[in-house]
């Protein structure tokens, strides 16, 4: 969605979200429904509630967009953000990669924390995401998926083919392993 939103000039930026599920269901539109769903319609509200009650929904982020005023651009440059560098987020870069590793090291996150770090191995990538505080568990699972689309992104502007897969890898400390690209 926010790359979707920037390709049509909107600037965008993720944010912590703080709202409860009830407080949602204030500004979301439920469709007007006929008769003949009425039995329907008080099944619906009772499981509803039960979801409600059990709380299984919970926003962790919301983005906000608009489109930027005209002294401000609408991506980011190095002098205005701070990025973690390449050999930061890749160890035992091939330099070859480092054309498909920069594109992620842009890419956003919760609270800028740029949860991910990678190792090469050969023709294989794998992500990992470092150990975040308590707070930041959920939303990192957020940024990891951003990360990964624009490496993704990445692979097919330089014509990378990739095949992404869970294997068994070496666990390193204070990191989880999230995914492997198996580059073709």
């Amino acid at each position: 969605v926010v790359l979707k939103l920037t390709t049509l000039g909107l600037a965008t930026c993720w944010l912590e979200c703080n709202i409860k599920r009830e407080d949602i269901l204030e500004f979301v539109e439920l469709p007007d429904l006929n008769e003949e769903q009425n039995d329907t319609i008080v099944e619906s509200e009772e499981k509803e509630e039960e979801l409600e009650k059990e709380n299984l929904e919970q926003p962790y982020s919301i983005i906000a967009f608009g489109y930027p005023e005209e002294n401000e651009g609408l991506f980011r440059t190095n002098k205005n953000v701070d990025r973690k560098r390449v050999n930061h987020i890749c160890k035992k870069l091939d330099k070859n990669l480092e054309k498909i590793i920069e594109p992620l090291r842009w890419a956003p996150s919760m609270k800028n924390s740029q949860p991910w770090i990678l190792y090469n191995n050969l023709n294989m990538i794998h992500l990992y995401e470092e150990k975040q505080k308590k707070n930041l568990k959920d939303t990192n699972k957020i940024s990891m998926g951003i990360a990964l689309r624009h490496f993704d992104i990445a692979c097919n502007k330089f014509g990378l083919e990739v095949e992404y897969s869970k294997i068994d890898v070496k666990k390193r400390l204070a990191k989880e392993y999230y995914i492997t690209a198996t580059l073709k």
